[in-house]
């Protein structure tokens, strides 16, 4: 069941945003669209291989189109290409041009235009899915976009100054103002679906059950 992939180029954004998309049949014709995120240190190819690629051949299974998207501070996109995805991020957090956070909002909302006007998708069968690191930038795209019907998080990092990178960065505000539990506004009553793991000390699930409450 090997899956056909396409690369594409968002190119309405600086840098631009390089993706991959796996469609249910071979010609391109608008069908349901998961937009994926995948976690830190990961790529655009990382939910079509290994472990992930269950997800996307699910996704095929039922009908819908899976774009996976190069978040900010990887792969083509880092601003330096000599330092790690994590030391970009934090390089870039004091950016108003750089941050991570606030891109991802505009990212999200380039990438949904992509996929309208492109005919890839149609208004209303749009969701969106993440991995981990993913799962945040997901939670903000989901509460940021009304065009996204849906989302699910794996393994969401619910407070991201509980990660050892953020943690000198703790209370914040440029870290706070997107820390999930502060950032709950325009979720209901769209679908969300958190996945966990029991024992996960880097997304631990604790947080994710506040969240749940919160919400």
């Amino acid at each position: 069941m090997d899956l056909q992939l396409f690369p594409l180029t968002i190119r309405s954004v600086h840098p631009p945003i390089p993706c991959l998309l796996s469609r249910p049949k071979e010609e391109l014709r608008s069908a349901a669209t998961v937009i994926y995120f995948h976690s830190l240190n990961g790529a655009r190819d990382q939910i079509f291989k290994d472990r992930y690629l269950e997800f996307a051949l699910a996704m095929r299974t039922i009908g819908c189109n899976l774009l996976s998207i190069e978040l900010p501070c990887h792969g083509e996109r880092r601003k330096n290409v000599k330092i790690s995805p994590m030391q970009n991020i934090l390089h870039g957090i004091g950016s108003d041009t750089q941050n991570p956070f606030a891109c991802i909002i505009e990212d999200t909302h380039k990438i949904i235009d992509f996929l309208i006007e492109k005919r890839i998708a149609r208004v209303g069968e749009i969701g969106i899915a993440g991995m981990a690191w993913g799962a945040v930038n997901a939670f903000c795209a989901l509460c940021n976009e009304p065009r996204i019907r849906c989302s699910v998080l794996f393994l969401p990092v619910c407070r991201i100054s509980s990660m050892t990178e953020f943690r000198p960065l703790k209370g914040q505000a440029i870290v706070e103002q997107f820390e999930p539990m502060n950032y709950v506004k325009n979720i209901a009553p769209k679908p969300l679906l958190f996945i966990t793991g029991e024992k996960d000390q880097r997304a631990n699930p604790q947080y994710t059950s506040e969240l749940y409450q919160k919400l």
